[in-house]
């Protein structure tokens, strides 16, 4: 069976098109359809981490700062932001976990209950 997909309002939430701009995160609650059991969370859509730079990164860095004549150090590393992994998300308690991993993901209900910016 596939992934069963967000909810919000109703409607199928199936990529970051689908959520309203200048959006951080969401409120969500996931549901074991079986028991009834609900989850309370939050997610955020993006992750921002520091990447180190490569040669090639790192080698025009220093050739842009000699022909500007700017001193200093170079920096090694460099911020990216990435989208986060809120399409597969289940959650984090550890009973959600072990029935995800089992492959029971269609026992799940995952709906947003609000959007945070």
């Amino acid at each position: 069976m596939t992934e069963k997909l967000w909810i919000y309002q109703g409607n199928p939430v199936t990529n970051i098109e689908s959520i309203p701009e200048d959006t951080y995160g969401f409120i969500y609650e996931v549901t074991h359809i079986p028991t009834g059991k609900k989850y309370i969370g939050k997610k955020v859509l993006y992750f921002e981490r520091s990447k180190r730079l490569g040669k090639k990164e790192l080698e025009t860095l220093k050739e842009e700062r000699k022909s500007k004549g700017v001193g200093g150090r170079t920096p090694l590393k460099k911020k990216v932001i990435t989208e986060s992994d809120w399409k597969t998300y289940h959650g984090s308690q550890k009973e959600i976990l072990e029935l995800v991993k089992e492959g029971k993901k269609e026992d799940f209900k995952r709906e947003i209950l609000k959007y945070v910016r």
